[in-house]
């Protein structure tokens, strides 16, 4: 929230499984990049303090995101999340090229705001964005008595397998039998 450059508010936050098969940290970051920029035509047009014409700043904690976001198209549209780095670059250029992406300290304390070493803006929408994976990943957690339930068939599995080979060990063959 702009309104109140000195007091930062969570104002919106989405969390979900990610689009594709992987499901991967440095997916997930990028796709919050791909998801910010792609619903950013419609949030600058319900709050008037965000100049449509402006520049949109990327903050992450993620040295991947950040990394690959500062070099150029090609190494990343043909490489791993490939088809992420795509939208990513088409929103960029929806965008006209006004996206700048800068790197926060991930996880920082109080102690390094008085110190001076991180800011308390990038310390609190570091937080928010923790916050949101937290909850995101225990409402997607697989609940235990599921997992017991694999465990248990999975252990019943190597028995079997272990029985199967100590029979096929065991077991003559027909040069053996022809003796």
């Amino acid at each position: 929230d702009t309104s109140d450059p000195r007091c930062p508010m969570l104002v919106s936050g989405r969390f979900g499984a990610l689009p594709g098969p992987e499901q991967t940290v440095p997916r997930s970051e990028l796709y919050a990049a791909v998801y910010s920029l792609e619903n950013t035509v419609s949030a600058i047009s319900w709050h008037r303090s965000i100049p449509r014409e402006g520049a949109i700043l990327l903050i992450s904690d993620s040295k991947y995101f950040v990394d690959k976001a500062n070099s150029n198209r090609n190494s990343t549209v043909f490489g791993r999340n490939g088809d992420l780095w795509d939208r990513f670059w088409n929103a960029v250029d929806a965008r006209f090229g006004r996206v700048r992406v800068i790197k926060v300290k991930a996880h920082a304390s109080i102690d390094q705001i008085v110190q001076g070493v991180v800011c308390w803006q990038h310390y609190s929408g570091n937080s928010f964005a923790d916050k949101l994976a937290d909850e995101g990943a225990e409402r997607a957690a697989v609940p235990q008595s599921i997992i017991n339930s694999y465990d248990l068939v999975d252990a019943l599995a190597w028995k079997v397998q272990s029985r199967l080979a100590a029979m096929i060990c065991l077991a003559p063959t027909k040069v053996a039998d022809a003796k």
